[in-house]
């Protein structure tokens, strides 16, 4: 039958999950900005890779299809 009473172990875990969550959750907050810079120029990459692999198929080389699409924006 459980009488509702924790353990020490127990309660000492729970702790150390609440408070682990909680730093995880100061340290993500902190480190927002680099995060959006991760997944704006994950964007960016992702977008400019249409005109590049366009101007690959026409015949430009890889450099030369990402010099002229950079120059072009």
């Amino acid at each position: 039958m459980d009488t509702g009473k924790m353990t020490y172990k127990e309660f000492t875990l729970r702790v150390l999950t609440i408070v682990g969550i909680g730093l995880a959750c100061v340290l993500f907050w902190r480190l927002r900005s680099i995060f959006m810079m991760g997944f704006l120029s994950s964007i960016i990459a992702v977008s400019l890779t249409i005109p590049v692999n366009s101007l690959q198929r026409r015949g430009l080389k890889r450099g030369q299809a990402i010099a002229t699409t950079l120059v072009e924006l």
